[in-house]
């Protein structure tokens, strides 16, 4: 019987065009556990920096450029159900909830920090490439309700939703 199942993702997608550079990465790692076959509940990290550099032109000549760098860290449990626990395919939808802390440096002219509620519902399947692993597909929803203060500590709120698919590798043990 299985019993513990673990989760983890690594992304990166870097995107370059003549007046932008991305540089994002994230990690995401999760384990759970199994209160009986239907249902999984468990807890999740999260760490994500993305690096982005603008360059601005005109008529060919570099007349500016400026980035930004932001960086994440959240915690969150989960509760995850299996509408059909056996077989080589089970789909699921998944509740998330937990915190979310985090900085944004604007070219080192300003920057801000901020943290808050995270909240997410999700649907997917998985599919069993060997008996005790997997590859994950979700389609999730996420919103964060967030505080802060910039460097001039003035206060502000940011509400932020995604909707994101994820993809995942699976090894239960």
């Amino acid at each position: 019987e299985v019993n513990y199942g673990d989760l983890s993702s690594l992304g990166y997608v870097g995107t370059y065009t003549e007046t932008t550079e991305t540089d994002p990465f994230s990690i995401e790692v999760a384990q759970g556990y199994f209160i009986n076959s239907n249902l999984e509940v468990g807890g999740e990290f999260l760490y994500s920096n993305e690096d982005a550099q603008v360059t601005v032109r005109d008529a060919g000549t570099i007349i500016g450029t400026g980035g930004v760098d932001d960086t994440r860290l959240g915690i969150s449990g989960y509760a995850r159900y299996y509408f059909v626990p056996e077989g080589s395919t089970r789909f699921f939808g998944e509740a998330q909830l937990g915190w979310l802390d985090g900085s944004r440096d604007f070219a080192g002219s300003s920057s801000c920090d901020f943290d808050g509620f995270l909240f997410g519902i999700s649907a997917g399947a998985i599919a069993f490439v060997t008996e005790s692993s997997a590859i994950e597909a979700q389609l999730a929803f996420r919103s964060a309700t967030l505080d802060g203060t910039d460097s001039g500590g003035l206060p502000f709120d940011i509400d932020a939703t995604e909707v994101a698919l994820l993809l995942g590798y699976t090894y239960f043990f």
